[in-house]
């Protein structure tokens, strides 16, 4: 066969010179219009041109009669390509890469199918009846678990289920986004490597929420009815939803356990779990690494319009059973308060008026006390968390750790913090004495045991409820089965987060040093605070229950 033709042909349309291309074209047709290299001619022609429906009717009809043309397959999908059709031109992209064996052709297929499936417009064809579980992973061991509790749970009849793990990405949102374009699944759930989820009917309680309502996009486990200023969902005082959470040393209920409030449309969730119907991108853009990609993904969903819901997780006389356990081993706070920054202005017109940041009405601010003692190994965690959560009422933080201990000065060098050396054996009463005269003389106290998980959805709460009357001189949060009343006036003082009242500490005065346990101490405390007339609150909204005594 004689290409000279197809060479004219070409080198007109390269010279823009249309007309002679196609009167070479109409020169040639007669005998060579069912040639392969014809008709990729005539398509390459009406390309330049912009007549796309015209190259694609006359490449359909090419591959009618080649099928087997990797030529004329590439030349088609690169005209969905051009007619913004993804899923059309991703498809003869695939029968022509599957037709040659030229791999310079094939690497260039594939790079404008990256294109194609990175475009925020694209949309792939999906699976209704797959649920897909997404997690970046880095942890074998802790990853291996999860997918324990996920092969236990029930399927719906006709769904089926896929994992996908996500290695070596570089942030979340790049992980989360690489694994969504894979995936055709309709449903996808995206999970830290460390949830445990323990609902065994959970993919039929989500099915039911997102099937009952298609303007549900996106479920979560725990979240806020607001977005705080600080960007995260535990600072928000209308916390939905709840979660157990901690580690090997103590496990913790963390978020609402109360019979009322506790589901509802959220506008934040966490990102421990987030379920969608819906893909969206996950801002990469943006949220270059592991923080707030939660945050923005859920306002991505509210600025889209679709709603964010939180079941509920509750027993039939309201108390609290959670879906998940989130087996925490902590996380690196680098770049933290960047991208909170970020998210702020990101996203500033959906921040809440009444979380800015700014302390409780009649709290000057808030010593944390973490009571340490030779319980070392809990201490690098609880810092870890301390550091990403304590909002701004936290003054400072007062660390009382024996000092027979190799202490890493340098992860404790950081701001608001003071470490204050205890003798070996020494009791809980004179070391608290020791704490309160180093404390500013304005702050309220709050006591932390150290095994005790999680306390940044707390203190926000706490305050609230010790400013809500002028008589309230502690409250705390204790170990036990939850109740469906937040807060409860009680006859004593217990637990292992307690927050004391300045002005209640001012009268009543320092702790009684015959008692050398903390829990005796803390107990001593509250008789001798009901006996000057303050009242003392009690919740086990949020429970835990550290394994030995201080």
């Amino acid at each position: 066969m004689n290409i000279n033709y197809i060479e004219e042909i070409l080198k007109a349309i390269e010279n823009a010179d249309y007309e002679r291309a196609l009167e070479l074209i109409d020169e040639h047709r007669g005998e060579h219009e069912f040639e392969p290299e014809f008709i990729t001619a005539q398509a390459i022609l009406c390309l330049q041109t912009q007549e796309y429906e015209i190259a694609r009717d006359i490449l359909l009809d090419g591959v009618g009669k080649h099928p087997e043309n990797a030529d004329l397959l590439y030349n088609l999908g690169y005209t969905y390509h051009c007619m913004a059709d993804g899923k059309q031109a991703l498809e003869f992209y695939r029968q022509a890469m599957e037709r040659t064996d030229d791999a310079d052709f094939i690497d260039e297929i594939k790079m404008l199918c990256v294109d194609i499936e990175s475009s925020p417009d694209f949309i792939r064809s999906e699976n209704k009846n797959l649920f897909c579980f997404i997690a970046c992973v880095n942890n074998e061991e802790l990853y291996k678990e999860s997918l324990l509790y996920i092969n236990r749970l029930e399927i719906p009849q006709g769904f089926s289920i896929e994992c996908r793990a996500v290695r070596n990405a570089y942030s979340m949102t790049s992980g989360y986004n690489s694994a969504m374009k894979e995936s055709d699944a309709k449903y996808k759930i995206y999970m830290h490597q460390d949830i445990n989820i323990l609902n065994v009917r959970f993919l039929f309680d989500l099915l039911d929420i997102f099937t009952n309502d298609k303007n549900i996009g996106m479920v979560g486990i725990i979240g806020a009815a607001d977005v705080p200023f600080t960007g995260s969902c535990w600072d928000s005082s209308n916390i939905l939803g709840c979660m157990y959470t901690g580690d090997s040393h103590g496990i913790a209920l963390a978020g609402s356990t109360r019979s009322k409030n506790s589901n509802g449309d959220a506008m934040l969730v966490d990102g421990v779990l987030m379920a969608t119907q819906y893909d969206l991108p996950w801002r990469e853009d943006l949220f270059d690494s592991w923080h707030f990609y939660d945050a923005s993904q859920s306002c991505e969903f509210l600025r889209k319009g679709y709603r964010i819901y939180v079941p509920d997780q509750l027993e039939s006389d309201g108390t609290a059973k959670p879906w998940c356990l989130h087996n925490t081993k902590g996380a690196s706070m680098a770049y933290y308060e960047k991208y909170r920054s970020v998210f702020r202005k990101e996203y500033n017109e959906l921040l809440s008026d009444k979380n800015n940041g700014d302390p409780t009405p009649g709290s000057v601010g808030v010593s944390m006390i973490l009571m340490v003692r030779s319980q070392y190994e809990y201490l690098l965690t609880r810092m870890d968390e301390i550091d990403k959560y304590a909002p701004e009422d936290v003054k400072e933080i007062i660390i009382a750790v024996d000092d027979s201990h190799d202490i890493d000065r340098e992860r404790l060098g950081r701001d608001r913090i003071v470490t204050l050396l205890t003798e070996p054996g020494e009791g809980a009463s004179s070391v608290l004495n020791r704490v309160f005269a180093l404390a500013d003389k304005e702050n309220d106290i709050l006591i932390m045991h150290c095994q005790v998980p999680f306390i940044w959805n707390c203190l926000k709460i706490m305050t609230a409820a010790l400013y809500s009357d002028e008589d309230i001189g502690a409250v705390y949060f204790a170990a036990g089965e939850p109740s469906p009343e937040q807060w409860a006036e009680c006859t004593r003082l217990e637990g292992w987060l307690v927050l004391l009242k300045r002005s209640a500490l001012n009268n009543v005065g320092i702790f009684n040093e015959e008692f050398s346990t903390l829990s005796h101490v803390v107990s001593d405390y509250g008789t001798r605070l009901l006996k000057d007339g303050y009242k003392i609150l009690r919740s086990n909204v949020f429970a835990s229950v550290p394994s030995t005594e201080l």
